[in-house]
């Protein structure tokens, strides 16, 4: 879990707000830290508290997701539409 939400940090890069990216820092350090020993309320601890700031980030993926889909919506030109009429041609009524 260590390994895999410092990967997300270093992913969503200038995304995260440096506060963020220090508590975030802090706890996977905290958590490996705590791997290092044989005290399994330490380890519970770092595992609760890297959990937590993994939702943060969490949260920060999924506000830059909807803005992204946000943008593309908006940049989505309604020009596109052609509006025309059509007339159905059966050609077994004409043999």
């Amino acid at each position: 879990m260590a390994y895999s939400t410092e990967q997300t940090l270093n992913e969503l890069g200038d995304k995260v707000e440096e506060g963020l990216k220090n508590e975030v820092q802090a706890a996977v350090d905290e958590a490996k830290k705590a791997l290092e020993g044989t005290d399994i309320e330490a380890i519970k601890a770092a595992s609760e508290k890297l959990q937590e700031v993994g939702h943060k980030l969490a949260e920060v993926v999924y506000s830059a997701a909807n803005e992204q889909a946000t943008a593309d919506a908006s940049t989505t030109s309604s020009d596109d539409v052609v509006d025309a009429d059509y007339e159905v041609v059966d050609d077994k009524k004409n043999e």
